[in-house]
């Protein structure tokens, strides 16, 4: 449900059973060709539950603004939670590979250099 899409005041439970059945008739994974269409559904689903239940839909609408509240019913780790957006495997196999790539590059000039000394010291016959 978009809720801010009833503009300033709240809508009435007739109002919200309309749009949910609006809304689940056109993300129902029966019929809807979206790949996320079931994920969806399920959520306006729970939406229209809380909407619609007066106890549900009165803590909605005070936790809804206020983050302290909303902090000390549910704590932080609701607020905060860390989670990569890439694949950490991913990740840890480039840092593998440029540090082997450095590492080459760093082998292969400490080798020419000491290439280019016995080359001089051949030539020059130390």
């Amino acid at each position: 449900f978009d809720y801010e899409s009833f503009g300033k005041e709240h809508p009435t439970t007739k109002e919200i059973t309309k749009r949910y059945r609006q809304l689940s008739r056109e993300w129902h994974p029966d019929k809807s060709k979206h790949k996320d269409a079931k994920n969806r559904f399920v959520k306006i689903a729970r939406a229209y539950e809380v909407l619609t239940s007066i106890v549900q839909r009165k803590e909605y609408d005070e936790l809804r603004y206020n983050q302290q509240a909303y902090f000390d019913k549910y704590g932080a780790s609701v607020l905060w939670s860390y989670a990569p957006k890439t694949d950490t495997a991913f990740v840890v196999l480039i840092i593998f590979v440029v540090a082997n790539v450095f590492s080459w590059f760093a082998q292969k000039h400490r080798w020419q250099l000491i290439a280019d000394r016995l080359i001089k010291a051949a030539v020059e016959d130390w």
